[in-house]
């Protein structure tokens, strides 16, 4: 296990499945809503 590739390969899957369970759980806006259009407070 001392090649490098052995760590880096399991490194970018775990960061990718991170990235991608963090944009599937934040909360979703509408497509025409930006950050200061007040679509929150409906």
């Amino acid at each position: 296990m001392s090649d490098w590739q052995t760590w880096a390969a399991p490194a970018v899957v775990i960061l990718t499945v991170m990235i991608v369970g963090w944009r599937v759980t934040r909360k979703k806006k509408s497509i025409g809503c930006d950050e200061d259009c007040g679509c929150d407070s409906q």
